[in-house]
């Protein structure tokens, strides 16, 4: 297994607790492109890591690799102009743009809402059922009892069926009515 590879089953985001993180081969390319996209020369980038320009040759040559505090520093600085070759940089220091405060991590999903509590009933439901009946009992003239029978007959048949009660309303409306034409009231001649 070589040092700059993870282990299997490890990312190198996870490897910073296990043992110490070492860039991968392939960071000076990012280097390299990061120098081009920030326009910097040599001397400039050396500047910019805290190391002279012959370090900077020397890296470039594969004599050795910048810090991962440099990179991740490096990162930032790239960020504005291409964010995609930041993120490849911060990815190879085991980091990712939000946990260098680069960009703030997506939003939290927001929470659940609770259901609506149903409203607190000042009737026992018995009671408030008889009147329910009685209603109507009163629209169809007739004495409750038959009326209670009709009621939890349809009603147990609805609940077999899987209705809910707003589709028993809806089903139950009369339809919408059509719109009245005028009568022509004038006598024909």
């Amino acid at each position: 297994m070589s040092a700059n590879r993870p282990p299997k089953g490890q990312t190198r985001a996870t490897l910073g607790a296990t043992m110490p993180f070492v860039p991968g081969p392939t960071v000076m390319a990012l280097v390299a492109h990061a120098q081009l996209r920030l326009h910097l020369s040599q001397s400039t980038l050396g500047v910019r890591f805290g190391v002279s320009r012959r370090t900077i040759q020397r890296w470039q040559a594969g004599g050795g690799r910048p810090s991962i505090e440099q990179l991740r520093d490096l990162a930032r600085d790239v960020y504005p102009r291409d964010p995609d070759l930041a993120a490849r940089i911060a990815a190879e220091t085991g980091a990712t743009l939000e946990s260098l405060g680069v960009i703030a991590p997506p939003p939290r999903p927001p929470e659940p809402v609770a259901p609506p509590t149903p409203p607190v009933r000042t009737f026992a439901p018995h009671a408030v059922v008889d009147a329910v009946v009685c209603a109507g009992a009163d629209a169809l003239q007739i004495p409750p009892d038959p009326m209670r029978r009709a009621l939890r007959a349809s009603l147990e048949r609805a609940r077999e069926l899987g209705l809910t009660t707003d589709e028993i309303l809806a089903a139950l409306a009369p339809p919408p009515s059509a719109p009245r034409t005028k009568k022509n009231t004038t006598p024909a001649r």
